[in-house]
């Protein structure tokens, strides 16, 4: 059965979040523990294709995390990306 739509707005909060598929296709889990800092910035989720993103921005109604290309300690955040579907507990 299909998941319920996406409907993301300021009252469903994103610390509840377990997964998120970001505009590209690419799909995070969020991590658990010490996931560390890049730019000062939390990391919240890893992704399917090695990078992480943070912790999903949902105070306007299309979500956005900033994508980050590695987790190692010299990562960059380096870009901008839109959530297009969230799982939520």
């Amino acid at each position: 059965k299909a998941l319920p739509a996406f409907s993301p707005d300021k009252y469903y909060s994103s610390a509840a979040v377990w997964a998120i598929q970001l505009a590209n296709g690419t799909r995070c889990i969020k991590g658990t523990g010490g996931m560390g800092k890049v730019d000062g910035v939390d990391i919240g989720y890893i992704c399917t294709n090695g990078g992480a993103t943070t912790l999903p921005n949902n105070e306007h109604p299309v979500w956005s995390v900033e994508y980050i290309s590695g987790t190692s300690a010299t990562a960059t955040i380096v870009q901008g990306a839109h959530v297009v579907r969230a799982w939520r507990d």
